[in-house]
């Protein structure tokens, strides 16, 4: 400040406003607004059991500007690009970012074909298959996931070592296909779930990796959010998450595309009604609030409420799963409203 009022009147006045934008400028970058994001996709894809143009008015009243969609192999066979073509042209016109995570067919999926699955995951098939996803949504679909959860065996088949070494391969092959395409789309990696030693994973499969976020999924299902939790590497463990994203990209073995550390994305997170993991409405209320506070206070980039409207038979992809913050009467729940109510607490 000395050395701006030693300059002459009008110099003064140009270097005090250039200050105070960048001063501004700062203060709006500490304080970005975290991404609010939604999936449900027997709602939003398949439109089953609810309207959707309603769905995607009540995930706005709650922040939500952003939807995630799941493109599977099996399910691509089936179908073809229509029904996701359908789904994003609709989240589109509904003011909605679209991001996708791409992954071969399931063990839940039996009958789907396999020749791109949790027991085939070819990265060369994939990297293929990427790169005509990315030619045919180019535009349209902002982010993609490369696979989904290939810390569990339902998503990549084999030994703890040789599935983070499967999925090295999956990460090195489909991030430049995606890349190249259209320079502007952006690649995460992991969509790591919170059980089966995520962080041990995430060690095993970095070594000269470059991605642009890492997403993952936060779930502690018994556990309010910032207490400790020894079963899951949930929410609260977000500071150990970030600790380990600082230290791979500190020894290059993961790091953005200009050498930087990865933000974090939480792209499911939910607490659940039904099922040895449910909660009372009570603690879901109160519990679904402090996980996004948590999220947004640790710098979280996005924050993903996973399943909007409750399943009529409380069930996904086989297992017994609920995590739903709207009746399928339309009317709001706790959680809901808790969260409706309090956006600038979170955004």
């Amino acid at each position: 400040m000395l050395k701006i009022a030693m300059l002459p009147v009008g110099r003064r006045i140009l270097a005090v406003v250039l200050a105070v934008a960048v001063l501004g400028l700062t203060a709006t970058a500490a304080q970005a607004r975290m991404e609010v994001a939604v999936q449900d996709d027997e709602v939003f894809l398949y439109h089953h059991y609810y309207n959707a143009p309603q769905a995607y008015g009540q995930a706005r009243a709650i922040g939500a500007r952003f939807v995630r969609f799941n493109l599977l192999w099996g399910d691509f066979k089936r179908h073809g690009y229509g029904l996701w073509d359908r789904a994003v042209d609709e989240a589109r016109a509904q003011g909605f970012k679209v991001q996708f995570t791409v992954a071969g067919t399931p063990q839940y999926d039996p009958s789907g074909n396999q020749a791109l699955s949790y027991r085939r995951a070819d990265p060369k098939r994939y990297a293929k298959w990427a790169t005509q996803i990315a030619k045919h949504f180019k535009g349209r679909v902002l982010r993609y996931s490369i696979w989904n959860e290939p810390n569990l065996p339902r998503w990549i088949r084999g030994s703890r070592f040789r599935a983070a070494k499967t999925y090295r391969r999956l990460v090195l092959a489909a991030y430049p296909a995606f890349k190249k395409v259209d320079g502007r789309n952006q690649v995460l990696i992991g969509e790591l779930t919170s059980a089966h030693d995520p962080l041990g994973f995430l060690n095993r499969m970095s070594s000269g990796l470059k991605a642009d976020g890492l997403a993952y999924h936060p779930f502690q299902f018994y556990t309010e959010p910032g207490k400790r939790d020894r079963k899951f590497v949930g929410i609260s463990n977000t500071p150990a998450i970030k600790r380990t994203l600082r230290s791979l990209a500190r020894k290059h073995r993961l790091t953005t595309r200009r050498g930087g550390t990865l933000p974090l994305y939480y792209t499911e997170f939910g607490y659940l009604t039904k099922g040895v993991y449910h909660q009372s409405e009570s603690s879901r209320t109160k519990w679904t609030l402090e996980a996004f506070q948590l999220a947004r206070r640790y710098g979280v980039k996005q924050m993903l409420y996973y399943q909007l409207v409750h399943s009529p038979e409380g069930r996904l992809n086989g297992d017994i799963w609920d995590s739903g913050i709207v009746n399928l009467s339309g009317s709001t729940t706790g959680p809901f409203d808790r969260l409706h109510a309090n956006i600038r607490r979170y955004r």
